[in-house]
């Protein structure tokens, strides 16, 4: 009889111990902020969106905000994903890179790179124009840190567009944010880089130093 009991006393505690530990939620991860920086894929800024020259009308440019970046010279190069994040919480990555092409001919070289978060979330979306790649469907690690840190992650190269009956005016490639990105930063714009003053406002820059534009969430 005191066996009996006593083995229905240890069924007790267990149900009673399994029904108050499924009751306590798990510990979620802690917050952070994020923040990561893009910046531009080469160092030398030029004035023309696809079509014709750079207008202050937005209605005259037929082509998107975006701002041609090369290296100054007629050959084809890497392009790069360049960016610079840090975090609250000091971890070692920010999120993921997807890397995805679509090339079906002349003027058609498109490069997407879609950032996700470290659980998984879509933060924003940037598109390279005129950018071939053979890397569609790999991704890459944004790294972040207390401190900034630098990611340089291999993405495509410029592709040759002089058949496509645009003013191509050698290997660039055009970087337009798609979604997520805060408005462009650091370097003049489409109201700026434009005839007569383009001597002025376009050239070189460095591209590590200031970014094109920036992104910022709590996970």
């Amino acid at each position: 009889m005191k066996r009996s009991m006593f083995g229905t006393f240890i069924a007790t505690a267990i149900s009673v111990g399994l029904a108050f530990g499924f009751a306590i939620p798990k510990a979620a991860h802690a917050t952070s902020l994020y923040e990561v920086y893009l910046h531009p894929a080469a160092s030398n800024l030029t004035c023309g969106w696809h079509t014709g020259a750079c207008y202050d009308d937005d209605a005259e440019v037929q082509s998107g905000r975006a701002l041609d970046w090369s290296y100054g010279s007629n050959y084809s190069f890497t392009v790069n994903w360049i960016s610079k994040s840090d975090n609250s919480g000091g971890y070692s990555w920010a999120g993921n890179g997807f890397i995805s092409y679509y090339g079906s001919g002349t003027c058609t070289h498109i490069t997407t790179i879609v950032m996700k978060d470290r659980g998984g979330s879509e933060k924003n979306r940037t598109q390279y124009v005129h950018t071939s790649s053979g890397l569609g469907g790999t991704s890459f690690y944004v790294s972040s840190g207390y401190y900034p840190q630098t990611t340089t992650a291999e993405i495509g190269a410029t592709a040759d567009e002089s058949g496509c009956g645009c003013s191509w005016s050698g290997y660039h490639s055009h970087i337009e944010s798609l979604s997520g990105w805060d408005s462009k930063r650091s370097y003049p714009d489409h109201t700026t880089c434009n005839l007569p003053n383009i001597p002025d406002d376009c050239g070189y820059y460095d591209n590590y130093t200031y970014p094109m534009y920036r992104d910022a969430w709590t996970y």
